[in-house]
């Protein structure tokens, strides 16, 4: 606003989020600041914020950056996550496998995995 009456501007462009959900909101941050190239990033912070749009089953490439760019922010190496089970970044998925899908729950997810493995498909479970 000061910048607009800087200019001597007397109408200024703003964004309504009324009636966003909490998960569009903050993808909407992300994705805005993503688009100013110029713009730097705190990737710790970076990576709360992405890391909460997911466990709100937000689809992270909306707010911009691609699935290497989100593992690399993840480490993209293999490790043990939550019980042990080992969870690639994106960047190795892109290498092990031709299709990626997300299931936003577990019972999705088991049936996805029977019926691919019933096709003859090498299926692997990532969890994260």
């Amino acid at each position: 606003m000061l910048a607009a009456k800087k200019l001597g501007l007397e109408d200024i462009p703003v964004m309504v989020a009324a009636g966003w959900s909490e998960a569009q909101k903050r993808a909407y941050v992300i994705a805005d600041n993503k688009l100013t190239l110029n713009g730097g990033w705190d990737d710790e912070l970076l990576k709360v914020e992405l890391d909460g749009l997911q466990a709100l089953d937000f689809d992270l490439a909306l707010t911009g950056f691609s699935l290497d760019e989100i593992g690399a922010l993840a480490g993209d190496a293999p490790g043990p996550a939550e019980g042990g089970i080992e969870t690639p970044g994106a960047g190795a998925y892109k290498e092990q496998y031709g299709v990626i899908v997300v299931c936003s729950s577990q019972t999705d997810q088991a049936e996805i995995y029977e019926r691919l493995k019933g096709e003859g498909l090498t299926v692997k479970v990532v969890t994260t």
